[in-house]
């Protein structure tokens, strides 16, 4: 049976766990300026973004001395299974994505708004396929950024010109791959597809902006 103590206990845990998601909910909602409810966040998602932001604490640690890289490479799908248009230039929008890509016409507040891949992680593909050379445009990422660690971006912010964005999931491949590259091409792109992210503010970004990780303030 439970007492009355054990009871209050439970309740102030509970209580406890309410007001972190409520804070973890009121700084994405500020963040990505979308007009989200409340009450369109449910268990699932509250659970997912308190992850995020108990790994992006975590390994924040470790990346005090990450060099900045640089973004090489731009492409908006203006469809689905169209061809890659590839752009000196666009705009960020925040809680949507690139504009003229068509993803930024679906589900506002997407974790998969862009996706980048380094030019690092391309040439293994390639290797690994025993190709002389792989476009970026094959691949159907947004970015493509090099000098950079990728994978330590992830549930990190960053910025790339003047847009910043949140790197959410790893990007992995799915079997079309197979038909741009080749048989084996899911194999050797795993661990090596990229990142997705949300844009949390807008701006334009450029090819050879920096991009530059942006610590969470302690």
């Amino acid at each position: 049976m439970l007492t009355a103590s054990a009871i209050d206990e439970v309740l102030m845990r509970g209580k406890g766990l309410f007001l972190t998601m409520a804070a973890i909910y009121r700084n994405y909602h500020d963040s990505v300026t979308a007009p989200f409810a409340f009450s369109q966040f449910t268990v699932p998602d509250m659970t997912i973004l308190i992850a995020m932001r108990s790994q992006q604490q975590l390994f924040a640690r470790y990346l005090q001395d990450l060099p900045a890289g640089e973004l090489s490479w731009i492409g908006l799908r203006p469809t689905r299974r169209e061809p890659l248009i590839e752009v000196e230039e666009v705009m960020a929008l925040a809680g949507l994505g690139l504009e003229g890509d068509h993803r930024c016409r679906k589900s506002p507040g997407s974790a998969r708004q862009i996706s980048l891949i380094s030019n690092e992680h391309i040439g293994l593909i390639a290797h690994y396929l025993k190709l002389e050379k792989i476009h970026p445009g094959q691949l159907r990422r947004n970015l493509v950024v090099r000098n950079i660690n990728l994978t330590a971006l992830r549930h990190q912010r960053f910025r790339i010109g003047e847009a910043l964005f949140e790197a959410t999931a790893l990007c992995h491949p799915c079997s079309r791959m197979s038909e741009a590259l080749g048989p084996g091409a899911v194999a050797a792109m795993l661990g090596q597809g990229g990142l997705c992210a949300r844009v949390l503010e807008s701006g334009r970004i450029r090819l050879h902006d920096p991009v530059q990780l942006v610590l969470p303030e302690v």
